[in-house]
This record gives C-alpha cells, structure tokens and sequence, in this order.
C-alpha cells in the first residue's frame, strides 16, 4: 500500500464524521502534499515526515505532519491493521517556529500626533 492510498483510506473512514469544509479545505492540502511527496512507502514513515517537515511554508509542514502523525496511529490500530506497529509513534515533532511581530517605532517628535489621532478615531461617529 502506498501513503496516497493509506491517505485515501483515512478520508474515506473519517469523511462520516466531518463536516464537508474540513473535507475540502485541511483534508483536500494534506492530500496534496501527500501525493507529492516523493516517497510513497509507508514502511519509509520517518523519511516522509522529514519530508513534509522540509517543506514551506512552515506552519503548513507541521498542520500536515500532524495529520501524517494521525494517518499512522490509524493505520497500526488492531481493527485497522495496514501496519503491525505505528512507526512514527516515538518521533518528537520539532519545536513550533517563534513568531516575530513586527514593531513599529513612533518618532518621539510624533507621538502628540498619534496620540491626537487615536482619540480623534475614538470620537469620531461613522455616517455610514
């Protein structure tokens, strides 16, 4: 079995219970990157999430190796059975990536200006 028919056999099992935006939506990009992914033998389970956990953006990587996480744990169950053991049930995800917002600096000489424009929004009453 490879991982996009493992992939196919998962959405057919939870497609039950979800709702259809889901199905689309989550469901239809990890898809996606399953089909894509180079490596289609599920015993190679490590090497596809190193895969996915490669790919950009970053923060899609890690929704879609949760969900690749959540493929194997299916799969090993004894009534599911694809697998004798999960091969992915010791491996650590990496540390989630830090956010860095972007601070802007107000000029000394124009906070009375920002200040005033603030408070101007505050009371201003929309004619809309």
């Amino acid at each position: 079995m490879t991982l996009a028919e493992l992939w196919d056999a998962y959405v057919a099992e939870r497609s039950i219970s979800l709702c259809p935006t889901s199905l689309v939506s989550d469901y239809g990009q990890t898809g996606k990157w399953l089909k894509r992914c180079p490596i289609q033998d599920i015993e190679q389970a490590r090497q596809i999430m190193i895969w996915v956990l490669g790919q950009k953006p970053v923060l899609s990587a890690r929704r879609v190796a949760m969900y690749l996480k959540s493929i194997f744990r299916w799969a090993s169950q004894e009534d599911i059975a694809y697998l004798p053991r999960n091969p992915l049930a010791s491996f650590r995800m990496p540390k989630a990536p830090q956010r860095d917002d972007e601070i802007v600096v107000i000029p000394r000489n124009e906070i009375g200006l920002v200040l005033a424009a603030l408070a101007a929004k505050r009371t201003y009453i929309s004619t809309d």
